[in-house]
């Protein structure tokens, strides 16, 4: 698992410095329609979604379904505003406008900065430099270190509900970073839970000795509880108690051997979406993957959308059960009032899965695919939840597109703009 999240990432940071090499290019004037996505087409899911308890998952076939539409939008883009990580910063663009206008002075030397959040004030965005977290007001265009540890390397931040603290990963520099944290990481990407205060005071590492996260810990709308995977568990984090408690699949009806990974807490506050996947064994070639939601008040699940990873061509050194194993998906997104959620999945080299980007409805499990055959490298709702934001992981342009009439689509930059995106709230 180590060597295949290794390649991946080391694809994504030649893929960056590609990005170096050509300037941000806005398109002329006002943002331009584009060309049409299909609808969803590969084995798409049933109208009827079945539950966890319903069939085995190797007998549900899935078949196309469109969303319901609501009223055509006259407009678009009105007072959008987006950060995006482009030309190796972090720049805001005014989505009307077309134009990035450069927040920071410093660039920004290594992927690890492609994960960021913005304050849910829209006036700060945390971001990592350097192996620190960092900070800056975006309208004066400060910066400072928020984490500032000389022997600890920070990601995946995710700024609480409440504006009061910051949630990320943590982990100790291996002996080979120290003195080169601008280059790539030599441990591991993620690390273990840990928690600041968003003036930088109170820095806390929850579990040192505990599994380490892979994936961005999820907060409770009411800002007292984190959910997290590791190690393929899932985990909530009780900020009052102090304390993390496990969650058992297998007691809101899923099947005990799926692993867990990237929780998402609703906004409606009872539920969390996971990515799940069939524990695979050194000899397995395909392992069942999908999207599930847990139910917290009832202790019931719905799985809304599966698929089989096959591994088509092994890793020399590598089992094709290690290869396709475990977490190598983002989580799902909740739209702000929890009714969808955005699914973006990536290409796993070397097996039949290939990128892609869609919209799901939280309830019926109705999908409909929102980009082309590239998929999203990263991707948002607009506060309003009426519009999605994407760079497209293929030729890495900037794109706004109606996720319930995706035929109405815009570009906002060229192609080789940009890599991480995110709306301002």
């Amino acid at each position: 698992m180590t060597a295949k999240i290794e390649v991946v990432f080391t694809l994504s940071f030649l893929m960056g410095l590609c990005l170096c090499l050509t300037n941000c290019t806005p398109v002329p004037s006002s943002p331009t329609a584009v060309s049409p996505v299909p609808v969803f087409t590969e084995q798409p899911p049933a109208t009827a979604m079945p539950t966890a308890t319903s069939a085995p998952l190797s007998t549900q076939t899935l078949q196309p379904s469109l969303l319901d539409t609501p009223a055509r939008q006259s407009t678009v883009l009105t007072d959008g505003v987006v950060a995006v990580i482009t030309h190796d910063t972090l720049a805001l663009v005014t989505l009307a406008e077309g134009s990035p206008h450069p927040l920071l002075e410093a660039p920004l030397p290594t992927y690890t900065h492609l994960r960021f959040d913005w304050s849910p004030a829209g006036s700060q965005i945390v971001y990592g430099r350097l192996a620190d977290l960092w900070l800056v007001d975006v309208e004066s265009r400060r910066t400072r270190n928020l984490t500032n540890t000389p022997d600890r390397w920070e990601l995946l931040p995710s700024w609480s509900p409440n504006g009061k603290m910051v949630a990320f990963t943590s982990r100790p520099l291996d002996p080979r970073e120290y003195g080169v944290t601008e280059g790539t990481l030599y441990a591991g990407f993620g690390g273990q839970l840990t928690l600041i205060q968003a003036d930088g005071s109170d820095y806390r590492v929850v579990d040192e000795q505990g599994p380490a996260l892979s994936s961005t810990p999820s907060w409770s709308p009411d800002s007292k509880h984190l959910v997290y995977a590791a190690g393929g568990s899932l985990y909530i984090y009780d900020l009052g108690q102090g304390q993390r408690q496990g969650v058992t699949l297998s007691d809101y009806g899923l099947p005990a051997n799926f692993y867990a990974c990237a929780p998402s807490w609703s906004p409606q506050e009872d539920e969390i979406a996971l990515l799940f996947s069939t524990r695979s064994e050194p000899g397995d070639t395909s392992v069942e993957k999908g999207y599930a939601i847990l139910n917290l008040t009832d202790h019931t699940s719905r799985v809304l959308k599966r698929y089989t990873l096959t591994d088509t061509m092994a890793y020399e050194g590598i089992s094709a059960g290690e290869h396709i194993g475990g977490c190598t998906q983002f989580p799902a997104l909740w739209s702000p009032r929890g009714d969808y959620l955005l699914l973006r999945i990536m290409t796993i080299p070397r097996t039949n899965r290939q990128s892609s980007l869609s919209v799901i409805d939280a309830q019926g499990g109705q999908e409909r695919a929102l980009a082309g055959i590239y998929g999203a490298y990263q991707a948002d709702w607009s506060p309003d939840g009426k519009w999605v934001v994407y760079v497209d992981n293929g030729e890495r342009s900037l794109n706004v597109v109606n996720p319930f009439d995706p035929d109405e689509r815009y570009q906002i930059l060229r192609p080789l703009c940009c890599s991480g995106v995110a709306w301002r709230p």
